[in-house]
């Protein structure tokens, strides 16, 4: 819907609240996806000092596919930094639909820190694994 366009241009300029301006961001990137401008201006939010925020700027980015391959090691670093299962797991899927198999070591060694076999972040990192041609290691039984 273009007529969204200036209010999502507004928010992701000027609402306070760092969530705000990267969703906007990411729907503005959506609409418009090969534009690197648009792409780009998600990039500070990876890296951000909130983890929701960066979370979000993950999630945004890897909608983009391939277009974020550029993005991938800020994802890997955001997701090594984190530590809610949650976000992990939005962490790692963006950096598997980034699309960048460099980062399988990446995705392997994270997999590995989740201890909780119920952790919603392991069948994330998984996917992720899988998607970037990798394979994961067997889940350990229950």
């Amino acid at each position: 819907e273009r007529r969204a366009v200036p209010a999502l241009e507004t928010a992701s300029q000027k609402d306070e609240d760092s969530v705000t301006r990267v969703v906007a961001l990411g729907a503005l990137a959506l609409m418009d996806p090969d534009n690197a401008a648009r792409v780009t201006a998600m990039n500070p939010y990876l890296t951000h000092d909130d983890p929701l925020t960066r979370m979000k700027a993950a999630h945004a980015l890897g909608q983009l596919g391939d277009r974020a391959k550029a993005a991938a090691p800020a994802m890997a670093k955001a997701l090594e930094q984190a530590t809610d299962p949650h976000q992990r797991g939005y962490l790692a899927r963006a950096i598997g639909q980034a699309g960048d198999p460099q980062f399988l070591p990446v995705l392997l060694a994270e997999l590995a820190k989740e201890t909780d076999p119920s952790s919603v972040a392991i069948g994330e990192m998984r996917g992720a694994i899988h998607r970037l041609g990798g394979k994961a290691p067997p889940q350990p039984k229950k």
